[in-house]
């Protein structure tokens, strides 16, 4: 996570200027990517200003409730139905795919968690991975 926060502050404005300028897929997809924690941030902040007005009684509990629901909405269940139209789109087959979208909200729940006990608790201790073996595109396959 102290990685990725090291990444937002040194690549951020690059890869906006590489958006407008290249305008290439892989750019676009870095910068949303390198976005995400940011966004996160912003979004449980927002969640838990939302709870604190409701517990000064400054908001109902309809309200808070349906600012929880378009969270919920927006961060699970729009992307499964999005990954559903795209595949619909393109034609192909959604049976091979329904387990994948259907654990979605499980890896996005958990790298909301992972992500959470990163910024609270970093680690900033470098260990090497020492790669040995070396595996070439065929052995990969098979």
């Amino acid at each position: 996570m102290f990685g990725h926060i090291q990444c937002v502050n040194g690549y951020s404005k690059d890869l906006a200027k590489a958006v407008f300028e290249q305008k290439t897929m892989m750019n676009f997809d870095a910068f949303l990517y390198i976005l995400g924690i940011p966004i996160m941030i912003l979004t449980l902040l927002l969640l838990g200003v939302n709870t604190v007005f409701y517990l000064m009684g400054e908001m109902s509990i309809s309200d808070l409730g349906i600012n929880y629901l378009r969270y919920i909405f927006a961060t699970f269940i729009t992307p499964m139905l999005s990954a559903i139209g795209i595949i619909l789109l393109e034609g192909k087959k959604l049976k091979p795919m329904w387990k994948a979208i259907l654990m979605y909200p499980i890896f996005m729940g958990s790298w909301i968690v992972i992500n959470i006990k990163s910024i609270l608790f970093p680690n900033k201790k470098w260990d090497k991975i020492t790669h040995s073996k070396s595996v070439g595109i065929d052995e990969i396959n098979h």
